[in-house]
């Protein structure tokens, strides 16, 4: 999971999402022209919006995900879940505190409480 302040929504891939979510969380296609733009200025081809459940610190999250082919990361968290979670980044010590330093956990997932992703129909982060 990339913790990207340059992004401004959140995005899982495509790849991971047929792999992953397809079968468990529906695809809403509505939002399939959004216009995304990488960091290179590339254009991004968004295939629908999903929600998906994820931990971070040990702690159960729920957000939306824009579905990109191509995407060169499985999950993306952006700016859109920075701020509703007020979420602070520690360069210095490495580690992402959210709700106001309620929640702490190191960036690279050591320690007792990594980022990641599950499946609903199993609670145990994948």
């Amino acid at each position: 999971m990339l913790c990207d302040t340059g992004a401004f929504c959140n995005c899982i891939s495509g790849a991971f999402y047929n792999k992953h979510l397809a079968s468990v969380a529906s695809l809403d296609k509505t939002h399939h022209q959004q216009n995304l733009v990488a960091a290179s200025g590339a254009s991004l081809s968004t295939i629908g919006k999903v929600n998906a459940n994820f931990k971070i610190g040990g702690s159960t999250f729920s957000a939306d995900f824009f579905v990109v082919d191509h995407l060169t990361h499985d999950v993306i968290l952006g700016v859109e879940f920075f701020e509703r979670t007020d979420t602070l980044l520690d360069y210095k010590l490495k580690r992402l505190s959210l709700h106001s330093g309620a929640i702490n956990t190191s960036f690279y997932g050591h320690g007792p409480h990594p980022c990641s992703v599950y499946l609903p129909e199993n609670p145990d982060p994948s």
